[in-house]
């Protein structure tokens, strides 16, 4: 290992450089090695290695960037991350995606590396929170969403992770029924009614359905408790983003909140609810735990709201402030469309 040159001989000359052929020849020696052991590490886990007739893979394995079929590809730390289809190193097709507890965190379709297609998302614990479409990744089309415990809370439409609320605004109160079947709230003043749907940090209003033709009872309104609004291509959170995105302003400035407003108002988590720097109450007697009588409200309360217009859908926004953020949006469905104005 004596890499000390003794004569010209020893050396390789590079235009004025002269380089030992010693050092060059334990350089090479060191890089073909290091290098030989990269391409080992990028092998499955061992040549020819297979599980159940599907052969195993590590994540940065090179030969999984080629391969195409049924594979089970080992996290960065070992334990089984995924196992299904895979094209040219990504998911591609169905599959199943693991923690490192070995619960599964997802079954079904994937594009991409992507949830994309129908599969179910679960908790940590093992419990399914969702059913239904993805797209790339979001929630997005037909799905069932579910509680802690597994129960089925809503099943509907979703858009951009979020449930299509409009689906509930001015239908009949058993269709909101058949769709929600988590717990609920009823609050009642005088004709008003209010439930409560706190699984899904929703709200509506009811009228009877006396006037109509199947007399079923409606839905005049849904409050949302959020401090986004989930548009087709992203999260809208500020009065600017609401203006760019929304066809038409209807209305801007103060309002006095009304029975509804207030119960739905009442629903928001403490922090949110200090944003707006108000207070609410609602007054109940014979409390139960899914229906209560309302006995009265705290009145006269100002919040400044911003309202429009779009696809006949009428959208309210109960803002902190002017041109500021919203924790609370009211979806009523425009019974003017399609039929005119006059």
């Amino acid at each position: 290992m004596d890499l000390t040159p003794r004569d010209e001989q020893d050396y390789y000359r590079i235009g004025f450089w002269l380089v030992s052929k010693r050092l060059a020849f334990l350089i090479t020696v060191i890089v073909c090695v290091a290098s030989l052991w990269c391409i080992v590490q990028s092998f499955p886990v061992s040549l020819g290695s297979t599980e159940k007739g599907v052969p195993v893979f590590r994540y940065n394995s090179l030969p999984l960037k080629f391969y195409k079929g049924e594979a089970k590809v080992l996290a960065k730390s070992g334990y089984t991350a995924y196992i299904g289809h895979v094209d040219r190193g990504a998911a591609q097709g169905r599959g199943t995606l693991y923690t490192k507890e070995g619960n599964v965190l997802y079954k079904g379709q994937f594009s991409g590396n992507e949830y994309h297609g129908k599969g179910t998302l679960y908790r940590d614990n093992g419990t399914k929170v969702y059913a239904g479409a993805f797209d790339y990744g979001v929630r997005q089309g037909k799905g069932k969403l579910y509680n802690a415990g597994e129960e089925l809370i809503y099943a509907g439409s979703f858009r951009n992770n979020e449930i299509v609320y409009e689906e509930l605004a001015g239908t009949a109160t058993e269709k909101v029924a058949d769709r929600y079947t988590g717990q609920q709230i009823l609050y009642e003043m005088d004709d008003a009614v209010c439930v409560a749907m706190p699984e899904i940090h929703a709200l509506y209003s009811a009228r009877s359905g006396e006037d109509s033709v199947d007399g079923l009872w409606e839905t005049t309104g849904v409050y949302v408790m959020a401090e986004a609004f989930a548009a087709e291509d992203g999260k809208l959170r500020t009065v600017k983003e609401l203006k760019e995105y929304f066809e038409t302003l209807q209305y801007e400035g103060e309002t006095i909140l009304q029975f509804e407003d207030a119960a739905a108002m009442q629903q928001l988590a403490g922090p949110v609810k200090k944003k707006y720097g108000i207070e609410t109450a609602i007054e109940t007697e014979g409390e139960l735990a899914d229906a209560r009588k309302v006995t009265g409200y705290t009145r006269n309360i100002e919040c400044y709201i911003y309202t429009f217009e779009k696809d006949g859908f009428r959208y309210t926004f109960f803002s902190y402030a002017k041109n500021s953020g919203f924790g609370l949006y009211l979806i009523e469905k425009d019974d003017r469309a399609g039929k005119g104005e006059g």
